[in-house]
């Protein structure tokens, strides 16, 4: 009998995530009964729709934060949590195993918590390292909890498994992002980048796929790389991906060197995968980094990258392809080493990275996952009513707060605030 498997994701987009889980899903779906729970109306849930499997919609929201937005946050995230749970547990039907898609989702865990099922948590995203989000209950909580919550943790680079605490290392093990893509062929491609992006023959074309968010290093690398574009009006640094936190100062920056016409910055674009073939060098500059699939994409493409070297980066140089380097000036020097036919490297070995490996060392964890004792399930069920509780206290304190600031609108009050005085004081 087939192991009836729920997997609860977190976007409705295809992000780094969802697409390994699609692919995963494309290989065991002959071996495991799948359903899928996660945001729909967007692109993830075409993709699971076309495997034919069952998909169940809802909204959960992240717990993670910005600096500036903890306390805001943290009632909300405990609130939609509750709804979620009552909402899946009413609509999906039983199933054996729970399988929670990566840090940002907690839907599965407390699911499984509550059904008394078997947890695999699969993370695939390293935010201890990031410079923009934090965990609203704090790292401490955080893991301690996702320790109670899960039978295994299947992480997608030995780099991912380090930076957890050493409970939660002790049961995870590597299960890397599988490379399922049909590549264009150079002609092909680089014909279709100079017509899409207005670059002239024989330039030097160099790629970078990637949202703009501040991990993600791009103002990093443009600050060491401008003098090198300013000098070769041929070489066009290309970066595909959608806006965020840090697209406004990259901006700003390459209006301020005169960089409008060589750094080009067209938005999302689909299939970039397959498409990559046409560019010189793929160029990863991240300051933090799970895994990133997209060398193999670079590698299964036939284009040398260079990388910084976090997280799973040097995992995949290490079967060539490319290399990697500890920061970014040394990265953009490697550029000009590169265009000058002073640095070569061999071509990447697939090996470990294939989707059939993926999907082989997948089962293998998959198999490992038990439901859990009754004294298991017991804490597990605790931990739930813990963030539940969490929530109604900082719920309590949040509704205190506003009708505060209500109040600090009024003009005698007003007049007390800018004096400093806190609403303590004025009782």
């Amino acid at each position: 009998m087939k192991t009836r498997l729920l997997i609860v994701g977190h976007s409705p987009n295809l992000h780094g995530a969802e697409y390994s889980c699609l692919r995963l899903l494309s290989r065991i779906s002959d071996e495991v009964d799948l359903r899928v729970a996660a945001p729909g109306g967007g692109p993830f849930e075409e993709g699971i729709r076309e495997l034919g499997i069952p998909f169940e919609s809802f909204t959960p929201m992240v717990p993670f934060v910005f600096e500036n937005d903890l306390n805001y946050r943290q009632p909300q995230f405990a609130k939609t949590l509750k709804k979620n749970l009552d909402l899946l547990d009413a609509r999906v039907p039983e199933v054996d195993v729970i399988h929670t898609n990566t840090h940002f989702v907690w839907e599965g865990a407390t699911l499984a918590a509550r059904r008394g099922l078997g947890h695999l948590w699969n993370l695939r995203e390293i935010p201890r390292q990031s410079p923009l989000w934090r965990p609203m209950w704090g790292w401490e909580n955080t893991e301690s909890w996702m320790h109670t919550l899960t039978d295994h943790f299947a992480c997608n680079s030995s780099a991912l498994i380090q930076t957890l605490s050493p409970d939660n290392q002790a049961i995870s093990t590597v299960v890397y992002n599988g490379l399922d893509i049909k590549p264009w062929s150079r002609a092909k491609s680089r014909e279709w980048m100079e017509s899409t992006w207005n670059i002239p023959p024989e330039s030097k074309i160099f790629l970078t796929v990637g949202n703009f968010i501040p991990e993600k290093g791009h103002l990093e690398l443009l600050v060491e790389l401008e003098e090198q574009l300013q000098g070769h009006e041929d070489w066009f640094w290309v970066c595909v991906g959608a806006g965020g936190p840090s697209e406004a100062a990259f901006r700003q920056r390459i209006i301020e060197r005169g960089l409008e016409q060589q750094v080009i910055c067209p938005g999302p674009m689909a299939g970039m995968g397959e498409r990559m073939a046409g560019a010189d060098v793929y160029l990863l500059p991240s300051l933090t980094e799970a895994f990133p699939t997209v060398l193999l994409e670079a590698g299964r493409c036939r284009v040398p990258f260079l990388a910084t070297d976090r997280g799973g980066s040097p995992e995949v140089a290490r079967c060539g392809g490319g290399r990697c380097y500890s920061n970014h000036r040394d990265l953009a020097q490697a550029i000009a080493l590169h265009q000058a036919g002073a640095l070569q490297m061999p071509p990447l070995d697939p090996g470990a990275f294939t989707q059939a490996a993926n999907a082989e060392a997948y089962l293998k964890v998959l198999n490992k996952i038990q439901s859990p004792n009754k004294e298991l399930m017991g804490l597990r069920q605790g931990v739930v009513e813990e963030i539940f509780e969490k929530g109604r206290s900082l719920e309590g304190i949040a509704n205190r707060r506003e009708r505060w600031l209500r109040l600090a609108r009024l003009p005698l009050l007003g007049r007390f605030i800018q004096r400093g005085l806190s609403p303590g004081r004025l009782i």
